[in-house]
C-alpha cells in the first residue's frame, strides 16, 4: 500500500484520499451538489410545464 499525504487531505474521506486532495474534494462536492440542484429544479419545472398544458 502506498503512503498518502494525510495533512493535505484532511477533509477527504479515507477511502478517497488516493484520488482527491482537499481542493479537488471541495470542487467535487460543488459539482455534485450543483448537479443535484439542477436535476431537482429541472424536475420541478417539467412538472409545472406539463401540468399547465392540460
Amino acid at each position: 500500500m502506498n503512503a498518502v499525504d494525510v495533512i493535505g487531505n484532511d477533509s477527504v474521506p479515507e477511502k478517497y484520499r488516493g484520488f482527491f486532495d482537499n481542493a479537488d474534494w471541495t470542487l467535487h462536492g460543488i459539482v455534485v451538489s450543483g448537479s443535484w440542484a439542477f436535476l431537482i429544479l429541472a424536475a420541478v419545472i417539467h412538472f409545472f410545464v406539463l401540468t399547465s398544458l392540460h
